[in-house]
């Protein structure tokens, strides 16, 4: 009995580790993938920004009207106005920060 009694419990606890080594990570910001297909410039993160997170950038700095947002590489473009002019924008992929802004 006292044997029966050992193997049980040692078999619970290889099933338990099994189990816990076989939960997946948790998904949220840290969980994002750290590189493309591309793959990462040296001295940058590998993080594509999606064309929803440029617009939202964008937009909160002032661009309106922003259109023809276009992935090129590690570079978007795109046309949209500031403050009454109508500009055509290069965009840094992985940090959405305007690279050139010009006037048209």
């Amino acid at each position: 009995m006292h044997r029966t009694l050992s193997v049980f419990c040692a078999a619970a606890l290889i099933g338990i580790g099994a189990a816990a080594a076989q939960t997946s990570p948790q998904s949220g910001p840290m969980s994002r993938p750290t590189s493309t297909p591309q793959g990462a410039a040296p001295g940058q993160s590998g993080t594509i920004l999606s064309e929803v997170d440029v617009r939202e950038k964008l937009t909160a700095d002032g661009y309106t009207n922003i259109g023809s947002l276009k992935r090129e590489g590690n570079r978007y473009s795109a046309n949209a106005m500031k403050d009454g002019r109508q500009v055509s924008l290069s965009i840094d992929a992985r940090t959405g920060a305007v690279q050139s802004n010009t006037v048209r």
